[in-house]
């Protein structure tokens, strides 16, 4: 996913009976996202996408594709730990209309909740920290499609396009409010194309952030 990000962050801070600070980070971002088509994920090789006959639909074209990417992160700084809520939020193609060449265009979201490490920048103190994390999330959230099935001659059917992914990325800085954050999403099983088999797709974040 590649996102730019106005980013703006509020601080609560407390002291407990021994005088230690301890300080929770709330981050808020939004920008434009993107992310690749998939691979295989043990041999890297092309992955035909393409329904079947019976199934005459691209998978890919519910993958790759430019959206808005909002997002919130909490940071707990005694032990530089915190979790992360992103989605990602485009207008794409979604149905076809049975019989007929027509499509139908709707707003798909997906959903990553993750927990990341934030490792910090002890030589340029001014630049962001860098942060490392891994999650979970769940593409094309509640979306199918209809279609006619042309081996049954069944009137309409409805195909799920939802699908899991893990995730696992890095966010480093450039200058003091940019960075840049390149992701890998690895579904093991359930994609709609084949539910045994492990893909991987990738995405890249460029974010600017204002504290």
């Amino acid at each position: 996913m590649l996102t730019v990000c106005t980013q703006g962050i509020c601080q609560y801070q407390k002291e407990n009976f021994n005088g230690e600070e301890k300080q929770v980070k709330l981050s808020l971002s939004v920008g434009p996202s993107w992310q690749s088509t998939l691979m295989n994920f043990f041999n890297l090789k092309y992955v035909n996408t393409f329904g079947t006959i019976c199934v005459p639909f691209n998978y890919e074209r519910n993958i790759q594709g430019i959206g808005v990417s909002p997002s919130i992160s909490l940071l707990y700084n005694p032990y530089k730990i915190g979790i992360d809520y992103t989605t990602n939020i485009r207008y794409d193609y979604v149905n076809s209309v049975p019989g007929s060449r027509k499509e139908i265009y709707e707003i798909i979201t997906n959903h990553f909740i993750s927990v990341f490490r934030e490792l910090p920048n002890h030589q340029h103190r001014k630049k962001a920290s860098r942060l490392i994390g891994i999650g979970y999330g769940v593409i094309n959230m509640n979306k199918g499609f209809m279609f006619d099935n042309t081996c049954t001659r069944t009137p309409q059917e409805r195909f799920a396009l939802q699908f899991p992914v893990y995730t696992v990325f890095y966010r480093s800085p450039v200058g003091r409010h940019f960075y840049v954050e390149p992701k890998a999403q690895i579904t093991t099983q359930g994609h709609p194309i084949n539910r045994n088999s492990q893909y991987i797709f990738y995405g890249l974040r460029i974010a600017y952030n204002i504290y």
